[in-house]
Order: structure tokens, then sequence, then C-alpha cells
């Protein structure tokens, strides 16, 4: 015969109350309800700052774009200093040199002279103006102080006349032209060709 086994005694729980259920219910949409309504202020309070944060780094990056822009009007304004100071350093290497070559007027030496030749060091000295004024003085493009000034090619309007000048005519004019020779290295050949004549 089986053992009788006792059983301890249990209490089983009391069924809930429809009521507290109910409450209960209640309690937690009420507190779904509020925690969904304080995300929902996070979420917008979070855009609010990332919102903000975005214009700050807009202005920020507008302060760097006007730097930028700063800066890179500073270096065209340096660039163009450089390049005004190089042709001044080259002018008044050219008038210099001229003046010591004894031209009878110096600074006409810049604009006649082929420059290609001439560069600025980094030491701002100026190199290749001597032969470029030897080449103006060799091929007679500016008269030397002492020398017979060059004729002029007005043919003496104004009723001036120049000592020691030779006067072109039209046609000797366009030889000269026809010969791709300046009028005064034609009038200078002209004045050598006449003193020899008169030896």
């Amino acid at each position: 015969m089986p053992e009788d086994v006792e059983t301890p005694d249990v209490e089983t729980p009391e069924a809930p109350d429809l009521a507290a259920l109910q409450a209960e219910l209640e309690k937690a949409r009420r507190a779904l309800k509020d925690a969904n309504k304080e995300a929902a202020d996070r979420r917008k309070k979070l855009e609010q700052f990332e919102q903000a944060e975005e214009q700050r780094k807009q202005a920020e990056m507008t302060e760097l774009d006007k730097a930028k822009a700063e800066a890179e009007q500073a270096r065209k304004e340096a660039e163009q200093a450089r390049t005004d100071a190089r042709a001044i350093l080259i002018r008044s290497a050219f008038v210099s040199e001229a003046a010591k070559a004894g031209a009878a007027h110096p600074e006409d030496a810049y604009a006649l002279a082929d420059t290609s030749g001439v560069e600025v060091g980094d030491d701002g000295k100026v190199a290749g103006v001597a032969d470029a004024v030897k080449a103006l003085v060799d091929a007679g493009r500016i008269p030397l102080a002492g020398k017979a000034p060059a004729p002029s090619l007005d043919g003496g309007a104004g009723g001036k006349e120049r000592s020691g000048e030779t006067r072109l005519t039209a046609q000797e004019l366009q030889a000269a032209k026809n010969m791709g020779i300046t009028p005064e290295k034609y009038a200078e050949q002209k004045a050598a060709i006449a003193m020899r004549q008169k030896e």
C-alpha cells in the first residue's frame, strides 16, 4: 500500500481583482505617456541643439572663408608690390647704366632696350643691364652726350634747325625704311659719307 504523502500547505494566490488590474494598467499607460512626452521633448531639444551647432559651424566656416579671402588678397597685393619693385629696380638700373655709358638722355634707355635678358636676383641686384645698354649704344638707338644729337624727324618744322643736324628728305626716309634701319642711323651714315667727301 502506498504511503500517504503529506503535501505541504501551499497558499494559492488570490486571483487579482479586476479593478486593481485596471488601475495598474492605467498607471502603466500614464507612465508610458509621460515617458513618451519626455522623450519627444528631449528629441526636440536635441534637434534644436543640433541646428544651433550646425549654424555655429556654418558661421565659423564663413569666418574661415573670410580669413582665406583676406589672405588671398594680401598675397595678391604682396605679389603686385614685388612686381612693381622689380620694375622700378630694372628701370633705375637702366638709367644708371645709360648715364655711365654717356647717354644724352639716360631715362630713354629702359623704353628702348630689350629687357628679355635682364634678371633681378634674390639679393635685389639687376643683371644683364650693361649688355642691353651697350647694344643700344652700339646700334645708335640712344644718342651719347658730346656727340651730335640724333636728327629730328620733323624736317626742321617750326623754322628751327639744330646745328650739325642732317635733314632727311621723304625719299631718304623711305630708303631708310626699305633698308630696315632707323632714320637716325641713315642720317649718321649720310653725314659720314658727306664728311668723307669733304676730305
